[in-house]
């Protein structure tokens, strides 16, 4: 079976130093996308019990947990990505 693989950046508190190059580290963490939320979750039935209502809204509450947890993540390779790119273009910089 195959799976869908976000990695999360290593946090600078736990980071280690190493000998090898920063583009290594992108591989610290795995994570896994979210599957898809079922559509039949989205849509309340009319007759739907109490049961089918808290297992509903858990389920949508759980998705909705992860997608933020991504978009963290996401932004986070974003701004690392950014500043790493700043370093490496001010170190390419010719100065007379």
């Amino acid at each position: 079976m195959k799976h869908n693989h976000l990695t999360m950046p290593s946090s600078s508190k736990t980071k280690k130093k190493s000998s090898t190059k920063e583009g290594s580290q992108n591989n610290d963490c795995i994570m896994e996308f979210p599957k898809p939320l079922d559509p039949g979750l989205l849509g309340r039935e009319k007759g739907e019990s109490l049961e089918q209502k808290r297992l509903r809204k858990a389920a949508i509450k759980e998705h909705r947990q992860l997608r933020r947890k991504i978009r963290k993540i996401n932004q986070l390779n974003f701004r690392q990505e950014k500043e790493r790119q700043i370093k490496n273009s001010m170190q390419t910089m010719i100065v007379h």
